[in-house]
């Protein structure tokens, strides 16, 4: 019976020091299958479309583009990949996707929110379309369900200030011939 509980007691902690530090290989083989195959430091360091720059496009290195004006001492572009990241198919061929959520600052008081989304075409990634979520919006969800986009953010409603939104909107997006487009926007209350 001593021998039991002892047992039972050393079989207790073995257990539960395993539950703190993970059983070998068993994390890791997780992550691996839940891993997208898109990943952020790819799209960390891709090149995306972007109005605000003067070349129409700009590189993230590191998940960050940064432009001087030389016209305008102190002006600029900060374009910044932010954690807003959704993955699925968006163009029916039943390879991933992702759609990303891109913060230009252009030095002025607006900060804008695009949406992007990167396609894979062949092994090669290309932001193949963008589209303006809006100035000094906040973004609360991105994801992607039967081939759309999905983004919950707060926006300005008819009596916000610019700097302070507080209408809660749901924007669906869908890829039409190489275009995003906005599909549908639902006021949530």
């Amino acid at each position: 019976m001593r021998t039991q509980q002892s047992f039972a007691r050393l079989l207790w902690a073995l257990l539960f020091s395993l539950s703190l530090t993970g059983a070998p290989g068993i994390a890791q083989a997780q992550t691996e299958e839940n891993e997208p195959a898109i990943s952020f430091d790819l799209l960390s360091n891709l090149t995306y479309h972007s109005e605000y720059s003067a070349q129409g496009q700009v590189t993230l290195e590191n998940g960050q583009y940064e432009e001087d004006d030389p016209a305008v001492d102190g002006d600029g572009l900060l374009v910044t990949l932010t954690g807003y990241v959704a993955y699925g198919d968006l163009n029916g061929d039943d390879v991933e996707d992702a759609a990303v959520v891109l913060e230009s600052n252009t030095a002025g008081t607006g900060v804008f929110y695009e949406l992007a989304v990167v396609t894979d075409e062949a092994g090669m990634l290309a932001n193949v379309a963008s589209i303006l979520l809006g100035d000094r919006v906040d973004i609360n969800d991105v994801a992607i369900v039967d081939e759309q986009i999905v983004v919950a953010l707060l926006t300005q409603g008819p009596d916000d200030a610019q700097c302070c939104p507080t209408l809660a909107v749901e924007d669906i997006f869908a890829l039409e011939d190489g275009i995003l487009v906005l599909v549908e926007e639902e006021a949530l209350l």
